[in-house]
């Protein structure tokens, strides 16, 4: 991803899918820590097991990360 001079990497490991998504006009409202205009500058990536969630039966482990890095 870039934005002007800068870039931003995205790596993720156990999750098949990616999300992205903004909260839009009523849902920053709602947001404390977000200015009410702050949807028109933000923009989530998210790591997420959406299509096909992970079922963990009991005694069994699951490992899934997300490492953004700024370049």
């Amino acid at each position: 991803m870039r934005a002007g001079n800068l870039s931003l990497g995205i790596e993720s490991q156990g999750f098949p899918d990616v999300v992205v998504w903004n909260p839009w006009v009523d849902a920053c409202a709602k947001l404390k820590d977000m200015p009410a205009n702050g949807w028109r500058h933000m923009l989530c990536v998210e790591a997420a097991a959406v299509r096909t969630p992970v079922t963990v039966a009991a005694g069994e482990e699951w490992y899934g990360r997300q490492t953004l890095l700024a370049v």
